[in-house]
């Protein structure tokens, strides 16, 4: 029985047919990165009115990239971010968005632009949310040795839409947490609490430590989080 220990591997994949007397192949895997400008939106935009944009979609490679850009929704919870279907959330900005060109051509080092426009419907108030991602599809990139397969990793520009007039930004349910400091464990300090407005926050700040005398023992930062509304952290 032959056991192939997986730490062993590297990034060239050595492939071996055994009995068909064939030479091994090398396998060799390139990443194509595309790089979008900016790589976050926030836009004030009006109820009823549109609002537009533009995307700078950069190749760095030495081949030309086929693209196509398309809408996808994300949402944002004490896990991360992550991403569903264009449309399948109710703070989805996605169905009323439209992007062009969806499909185009990169020439090596160049790049091009993406236009978004939303047109925000009447009634909507507060923060909608989606991304425009960018992906390559078709053709190999040329690899000096061996057979070259491109595997390409999607990015985006993620989009904050933000009503006039109709945004309200309130936390509650704010607790603050300290743990005792031991021998080898340094004291840690958590909080929680829950966004119920209805646009997306930010949560940054400072805090100091007094000892029972009232003098200052220490000052730290609380990790920045950022939840949607509705959500908690």
């Amino acid at each position: 029985m032959l056991k192939i220990d997986a730490r062993s591997l590297s990034k060239t994949m050595f492939l071996a047919i055994a009995g068909l007397g064939l030479i091994a192949l090398v396998c060799q895997a390139a990443v194509i990165f595309v790089s979008p400008r900016p790589t976050k939106v926030r836009l004030q935009v009006s109820a009823g009115k549109s609002a537009s944009g533009e995307v700078e979609v950069l190749n760095p490679t030495d081949s030309v990239l086929n693209m196509r850009a398309y809408l996808e929704d994300f949402i944002l919870n004490e896990k991360g971010i992550n991403y569903m279907p264009k449309g399948s959330q109710k703070n989805s900005c996605s169905p009323w968005m439209e992007i062009y060109p969806e499909a185009f051509e990169i020439p090596p080092k160049g790049k091009v632009n993406v236009r978004y426009v939303l047109n925000v419907p009447p009634n909507a108030n507060g923060s909608y949310y989606s991304v425009i991602f960018y992906e390559s599809y078709g053709g190999k990139q040329k690899l000096a040795k061996g057979v070259g397969v491109s595997v390409v990793a999607r990015v985006g520009t993620h989009i904050t839409a933000l009503v006039n007039g109709t945004v309200k930004r309130k936390v509650s349910d704010i607790i603050l947490q300290a743990s005792k400091p031991g021998k080898d464990k340094p004291l840690t300090i958590n909080y929680s609490l829950d966004n119920t407005g209805n646009v997306d926050v930010m949560v940054n700040g400072d805090f100091s430590i007094l000892d029972n005398k009232g003098n200052l023992a220490g000052r730290g930062k609380y990790t920045m989080a950022r939840t949607m509304s509705g959500g908690k952290m």
